[in-house]
């Protein structure tokens, strides 16, 4: 059997003499089979959320954010100076999002539904390329040669996604050469 759950959160109802401080607070955990109702980690296995965060709200404030940061840090360390994330609408994509206008580094995300591409324009997302648009690849073209992005990070397993993305990558490259 494999125990699930590599992140979790949950109200502390017990903790050791150096973690009282815990006690009835909501963390969030990265602990391994956290897929359950009680567990038993190290305090310092735990983040203390702010007042007024649920446990549902603190399940995952491990692995997207910590993503999000290596997909920027990747970026950086690589000499690329902007990014393209499909399934961008997701909990990981606005994260993302947040991360880059923070750090000033040009997103361009890739959306299937008109609603997302509101959604992540209300939290300040520039770029956002909805793939179900019958103007698509001019839309993701023109947002290639703005940011000039090359990097992209394809959370939908490759396929005519990343198809149209590496190949308007390469029509944005033609579009800026000099």
């Amino acid at each position: 059997s494999l125990p699930v759950g590599n992140e979790g959160a949950g109200v502390v109802i017990a903790a050791g003499a150096n973690a009282q401080h815990m006690l009835g607070k909501v963390v969030g955990v990265a602990g391994g089979a956290m897929y359950s109702q009680y567990r038993n980690v190290p305090a310092s296995a735990c983040i203390v959320m702010n007042e007024g965060t649920t446990p549902a709200e603190a399940a995952s404030c491990f692995v997207n954010p910590l993503t999000a940061l290596g997909m920027v840090e990747t970026m950086k360390m690589e000499d690329h100076t902007a990014l393209v994330h499909t399934a961008a609408a997701s909990n990981l994509g606005q994260t993302l999002v947040k991360i880059c206008l923070a750090d000033d580094v040009p997103l361009v995300n890739i959306v299937r539904k008109s609603e997302h591409v509101e959604l992540l324009k209300s939290i300040g997302a520039k770029y956002v390329c909805n793939s179900s648009s019958d103007s698509f690849k001019e839309d993701l073209v023109d947002a290639l040669v703005a940011t000039g992005a090359t990097l992209a990070f394809d959370a939908t397993g490759g396929g005519i996604l990343a198809r149209h993305t590496l190949g308007s990558m390469e029509l944005a490259a033609n579009n800026t050469a000099e």
